[in-house]
C-alpha cells in the first residue's frame, strides 16, 4: 500500500504539471492548485480501484488508473471554472 501511495502522488504531480503546461491558461488557483488537484485525483482513483480489485492490481495498472483520475479531476476543475466565468 505504501508503494502504491507514493506512486499515486508522483503520478498526480506529473499529471497536474502536464495539464498546466499543455493548457496554458491562467486559473484563479494557478499552478499549485493544479498540482494539488492532480494528487487528489490520483490518490482518490487509485484507492478506489485498489479497494475494488485488491491484490490483483499491478503497479502499472495502479499508475494508469491514478493518471486517469488525476487528469479527469484537473480537467473537470478547469471546465467548471470556464462555465462559471462571466
Amino acid at each position: 500500500m505504501e508503494r502504491d501511495l507514493f506512486l499515486w502522488i508522483a503520478v498526480g504531480l506529473v499529471s497536474g504539471l502536464a495539464v498546466t503546461l499543455i493548457l496554458r491558461r491562467r486559473d484563479p488557483g494557478g499552478f499549485v492548485v493544479a498540482l494539488l488537484l492532480g494528487i487528489a485525483g490520483a490518490v482518490g482513483s487509485g484507492a478506489l480501484v485498489l479497494s475494488i480489485l485488491g491484490p490483483a492490481l499491478t503497479p502499472l495498472a495502479s499508475g494508469a488508473c491514478a493518471a486517469c483520475g488525476a487528469l479527469a479531476l484537473v480537467i473537470g476543475y478547469r471546465l467548471v471554472l470556464r462555465l462559471r466565468a462571466p
